[in-house]
C-alpha cells in the first residue's frame, strides 16, 4: 500500500472514509435483524451491536485499520503517519474490550474478511459463541474448540429448534421422511441443564463423542430422536464413556434424558447372528431403536425432563 498524497488530500481522504454504516456491518446488521441485537448502540466501549438480553457486544473490524492477524500488511510509504494511527486504534480496540467485559459483557469480534468469506460463519459466530479452551478428558488437558455458554443460548436454541420444525414439515410434505433433528441443537440443549461443555473439534485427533462432563472428565455421546420408535445410528468407532438419550417426541421443546449403559448397547443383537459390538468391529454402522430396544425393554424412567422453553 504506497501512500503519495499531500497532508491536505489524505486529510480530505480521512474525512470520506466510513466509520460506521460501512458494508460489512450492514450486511451483519441484516442478518441479525430480528434476533435481539440492536446497531450503533450507546454504550461504552462502542461495540457494533449489542444483544442486551444476552449481554453479548460484537465488533466488526476492518482488516487494515485494526490491523487483522491474517491479512494486515504494513503500509510501503508514509509509515510515520500510518504506523502511530494504526497502533492508536489497535490500543484503543484493547481498551473497548477491557471496558466490555469489565461491565459484564461477553465480546465477539468479527473480522471483515469472515464476512466476506464466510458470511454464514460470521452470522453464526455473533449468535453463540464457539472458543478453543484447553479441558479435562479423563485426566488429560487437552486442547478443544467448544461452545462457550452465556446467558441467552436457552432462548436461541429454542428458536432454532422451531425452524427445525418449519424445515421438518415443509420436508415431509413433499417427501416419505422429514428432517432429522440436528446434533447442534440436541447436544447444546444437553449441556444446558448439566455440568458439560460440547466439543466441536480437538486441536490434535479426531473426536467421536459429543460432550465433556466439565467435573469428572468423562466423554459423553448424546443420541437424541423427534420420532417415538426411530432408528438410531452409531459410527464404527464410536468412543465414549456415557450415554444419554434425548426424547424430543412431544415436538414442544421438551425433551426427556436417558441415561443409557454402554454394554446394554455393544451387547444388543441387531440382527440374528450378530450383535453392536460385532457389527463394530467389521467397520459397519450398526442401527437399531433406542426407545423400543432398550428404553422400553428394561422399562426405564427418564432421569430429568427439560424444556427449552423460557
Amino acid at each position: 500500500m504506497a501512500d503519495n498524497l499531500t497532508k491536505e488530500q489524505r486529510s480530505l481522504c480521512m474525512s470520506k472514509i466510513r466509520s460506521r454504516n460501512t458494508k460489512p456491518e450492514l450486511m451483519l446488521r441484516k442478518a441479525l435483524w430480528g434476533q435481539g441485537f440492536s446497531y450503533q448502540p450507546k454504550i461504552k466501549g462502542s461495540p457494533d451491536f449489542i444483544n442486551k438480553k444476552r449481554k453479548i457486544a460484537v465488533f466488526v473490524h476492518g482488516c487494515f485499520w485494526h490491523k487483522c492477524p491474517k491479512h494486515f500488511k504494513e503500509p510501503k510509504s508514509n509509515k510515520k503517519y500510518w504506523l502511530p494511527k494504526l497502533k492508536r486504534t489497535v490500543a484503543r480496540d484493547k481498551e473497548n474490550v477491557k471496558l466490555l467485559k469489565k461491565n459484564g459483557w461477553k465480546v465477539v469480534k468479527v473480522w471483515e474478511h469472515e464476512i466476506k468469506n464466510d458470511f454464514e460463519k460470521a452470522v453464526r459466530k455473533a449468535r453463540m459463541k464457539l472458543d478453543w479452551r484447553e479441558v479435562n478428558i479423563n485426566g488429560e488437558r487437552v486442547k478443544a474448540r467448544i461452545t462457550i455458554k452465556e446467558s441467552g443460548d436457552k432462548r436461541e436454541l429454542m428458536r432454532l429448534f422451531n425452524l427445525w420444525k418449519v424445515l421438518n414439515s415443509a420436508v415431509k410434505a413433499i417427501s416419505t421422511r422429514g428432517v432429522n433433528l440436528h446434533e447442534a441443537i440436541s447436544e447444546n440443549a444437553f449441556c444446558l441443564f448439566f455440568p458439560c461443555v460440547r466439543v466441536v473439534k480437538l486441536a490434535k485427533g479426531k473426536c467421536s463423542y459429543d460432550c465433556i462432563n466439565i467435573n469428572t472428565g468423562k466423554r459423553i455421546q448424546i443420541k437424541a430422536s423427534s420420532i417415538h420408535y426411530d432408528l438410531t445410528s452409531f459410527g464404527p468407532r464410536s468412543e465414549y464413556d456415557d450415554l444419554y438419550f434425548l426424547d424430543f417426541s412431544r415436538l414442544d421443546g421438551s425433551f426427556d434424558v436417558y441415561k443409557i449403559k454402554p454394554d446394554w448397547v455393544y451387547n444388543h443383537k441387531v440382527n440374528a447372528t450378530q450383535t453392536f459390538k460385532d457389527q463394530q468391529a467389521e467397520g459397519k454402522r450398526p442401527r437399531f431403536g433406542i426407545m423400543k430396544n432398550i428404553i422400553e425393554q428394561k422399562r426405564l424412567r427418564p432421569i430429568k425432563t427439560f424444556s427449552l422453553k423460557s
